[in-house]
């Protein structure tokens, strides 16, 4: 079993904090976590997530809303404001990194 050491989380340190579950849950582990200044994580991809069943037959792509969502998990932030453009298909992982700007105020206080 894996656990979440000090720079980052497990998927069971994850489902403890996220109230999302499969399969809105789109972050497996958080790599590194400097709370309120940045944040890198990944989502392992394959072929059996069902947002690559129907979008697109032929050439399956992570629709970009999924996309913010997974970002959105990873800051546990709803405004969610990080945007990636990339494409992201079913071979291995989709990492995001995120920095937060000083002066956004929509940033949760803890």
């Amino acid at each position: 079993m894996t656990t979440g050491d000090e720079n980052g989380m497990d998927i069971l340190k994850l489902m403890r904090v996220l109230p999302h579950r499969y399969p809105m849950l789109l972050i497996d582990r958080i790599t590194h976590l400097e709370p309120r200044k940045t944040v890198r994580g990944y989502k392992n991809l394959s072929m059996n997530e069902h947002f690559f069943q129907g979008h697109f037959p032929g050439m399956p792509l992570m629709p970009g809303v999924y996309q913010l969502a997974k970002n959105r998990n990873s800051t546990h932030n709803p405004s969610g404001r990080t945007l990636d453009h990339s494409e992201v298909a079913p071979r291995g992982r989709s990492d995001c990194a995120i920095t937060c700007r000083a002066s956004d105020s929509s940033l949760p206080q803890r």
